[in-house]
């Protein structure tokens, strides 16, 4: 994992989403890099895990891709599914 915090300072972000989830507030949509054909999420994993333990099945993701060719290949791979949802 890129960036790590604490698990108290974890647990305090989930719990703060799932205060927000639970409101039906609105939050930002998560931001997954695609790069090399890995998925990463680059931002807000106590808001992942919030929408997990949340039992949330759909929710706004933005795609990110630096490069043309992941680009290609992302369109490549996953266009049919991204159609379906």
């Amino acid at each position: 994992m890129k960036w790590q915090v604490s698990a108290g300072a974890f647990e305090h972000r989930v719990t703060a989403w799932l205060n927000q989830i639970n409101a039906a507030a609105k939050a930002p949509p998560l931001i997954v890099n695609f790069e090399h054909g890995l998925f990463v999420l680059n931002c807000d994993n106590p808001l992942l895990e919030a929408l997990n333990r949340a039992n949330v099945q759909k929710y706004p993701v933005i795609f990110w891709m630096t490069e043309l060719t992941d680009y290609d290949r992302f369109r490549d791979e996953y266009a049919a599914f991204l159609q379906l949802c």
